[in-house]
């Protein structure tokens, strides 16, 4: 026997022609370029991160662990941001070709 959630489903694939399944809250699906190709990627809310499919929430540990990391990156990539504003540009333009720009 079916159940709501499987009912509902099964009605949106059919009657809509989707092909991506329905997704639950704290994560969505986002298409990025990666080597010039689109990708689907699985993007968590604030807070949470993607483990296994799913959004799950992160300890408050984990996120100090993550702010101090992003600090010492921002430090360590200074003299790389030329290269990484070129290449951002080149990845922007590749998206606009593909009409994913905002």
């Amino acid at each position: 026997m079916l159940n709501i959630r499987e009912i509902v489903r099964n009605v949106i694939e059919e009657y809509f022609n989707v092909d991506e399944p329905v997704i639950e809250e704290g994560k969505k699906r986002k298409v990025v370029v990666r080597k010039g190709k689109r990708v689907k990627k699985l993007v968590a809310d604030k807070g949470q991160k993607i483990v296994g499919g799913k959004a799950i929430r992160m300890g408050a540990a984990e996120r100090v662990k993550r702010q101090r990391g992003a600090r010492k990156a921002t430090r360590k990539k200074a003299p790389k941001q030329k290269r990484i504003t070129k290449k951002r540009n080149k990845s922007l333009r590749r998206r606009r070709q593909y009409g994913l720009d905002r």
